[in-house]
């Protein structure tokens, strides 16, 4: 799994006018370039602490030695765009005003920089995995849509790949399977697509 380290500090208020630089206290946002270029993904900024000896240092170390050590969480994770922010060089005022006092934290972010939805519950992988996996359904609901329907594409591709590779048409019938296996969205289509893109490269002699 993947992070984009960033700095998070608080917006300078250039006058009482400026609305771009409201008090984080009023705008309730987490002021990130990161996460309104993210496009149509939701944004997953983890808070983190150093891995010292303190509670939060050492519950982050645990954090990334075990729970996020997981090929499922991995690739839930690729739904979102995935930042990493050092909470102990961040504001401690912003923090407090986006309800930021306890670490590690994941935030759920849509592309204004608010939190809908705070991840807490690390007791194992799958927790953090179903509810980054809910929360893309239940508060990004067209970006679900369009997430369904590339699994529904994939469906496609994989048994049109089958078909071709039955026919000896290797070349076409690999270039369906790598269309599954370069996608962010990974199922357990991803492992299946592959196993036969090996198989298929061996046939082909090309693997």
């Amino acid at each position: 799994m993947s992070w984009t380290e960033t700095r998070l500090t608080a917006p300078e208020v250039v006058s009482s006018a400026d609305v771009k630089g409201e008090s984080p206290a009023t705008s309730g946002r987490i002021p990130l370039d990161e996460i309104r270029n993210a496009g149509d993904k939701p944004v997953l900024v983890f808070f983190s602490c150093a891995h010292d000896k303190t509670p939060s240092g050492k519950a982050c170390e645990k954090l990334c030695k075990s729970v996020f050590d997981n090929e499922d969480l991995a690739r839930a994770t690729k739904l979102y765009v995935c930042l990493q922010v050092n909470a102990q060089d961040a504001d401690p005022s912003l923090l407090r005003s986006l309800g930021l006092q306890k670490f590690p934290v994941l935030a759920v972010t849509d592309g204004e920089g608010n939190i809908v939805h705070r991840i807490t519950d690390f007791a194992s992988s799958a927790k953090v995995t179903g509810a980054l996996q809910r929360t893309v359904s239940s508060k990004f609901p067209a970006y679900y849509s369009t997430l369904q329907q590339t699994m529904a594409e994939q469906a496609r591709a994989y048994e049109q790949a089958r078909a071709l590779a039955k026919a000896k048409k290797y070349d076409e019938a690999m270039e369906r399977l790598q269309s599954i296996t370069a996608s962010d969205v990974r199922t357990d289509l991803f492992d299946k697509a592959q196993k036969e893109l090996l198989d298929i490269q061996k046939k082909a002699g090309k693997g």
